[in-house]
């Protein structure tokens, strides 16, 4: 990779190999990020599975490198021409929008009639895995947020677009 990376700068300029390196990220990573996505937005607050923090926290962590943070912005954020709608439908806002109740495959939520269960068992349960979600939901913004002053700058924005869309 960096062999290519030096050849590719020696051929055709410095640019070049940070551009084929961008590159290789979203042709690598774009997919990963969408089947997370997906399966964000199939789960709720009880079944998400934790690999789902630990593999974006590989994005920001420790600045491992500048693309791999911002290849993550760029996958959340649509194009400048977007509704509010497809705000809603990004990787971030599905994380800040999952639901306790369980959900259907082929509709939203599935709303059972049993209510048998004593709620002082499941609260805690539920407050637990909200208090975690919540914690790996900060953390993640705060690592992006504290990367560097570009993508601090990309992410208010989609924070700002993402809010004005909620308003509506």
């Amino acid at each position: 990779m960096q062999e290519r990376l030096r050849y590719l700068d020696s051929t055709l300029g410095s640019a070049s190999g940070n551009e084929y390196y961008e590159n290789l990220c979203m042709k690598a990573l774009y997919p990963l990020l969408g089947r997370m996505q997906t399966e964000i937005r199939q789960a709720n607050l009880v079944t998400l599975k934790k690999k789902v923090f630990l593999l974006l926290n590989f994005f920001v962590k420790q600045k491992r490198t500048s693309q791999m943070d911002e290849t993550l912005i760029d996958f959340t954020t649509p194009n400048s021409n977007a509704n509010g709608a497809v705000y809603i439908d990004s990787l971030t806002a599905q994380l800040f929008s999952i639901s306790v109740l369980p959900k259907n495959q082929n509709g939203p939520y599935e709303f059972s009639g049993d209510f048998a269960l004593d709620s002082r068992h499941t609260d805690p349960s539920l407050w637990e895995c909200m208090a975690n979600h919540q914690n790996s939901l900060f953390t993640l913004i705060k690592q992006l947020l504290m990367q560097d002053a570009n993508n601090k700058q990309k992410m208010l924005e989609w924070f700002a677009k993402f809010a004005k869309t909620k308003r509506k």
